[in-house]
């Protein structure tokens, strides 16, 4: 089977982020809830929607793709 560079840098990522956690799947989980708290004003949550500026931003990138 040949391999894929872009799935081999995938896993190369991932396997540096578990070692990150010491491959401990709650610390990661711990940090990743920590980490959405700190940044909840940064989070979309489902039902919010878009802001006028970002579909206005939305608008421009589809006029200038098509």
């Amino acid at each position: 089977m040949n391999s894929d560079p872009v799935i081999d840098e995938v896993r190369s990522v991932r396997r540096k982020i578990s070692a990150s956690y010491g491959h401990d799947a709650g610390k990661m989980i711990a940090d990743h809830m920590k980490q959405q708290q700190r940044y909840a004003n940064r989070l979309i949550t489902p039902g919010q929607g878009r802001s006028k500026s970002s579909r206005r931003a939305a608008k421009k990138h589809s006029a200038l793709v098509a």
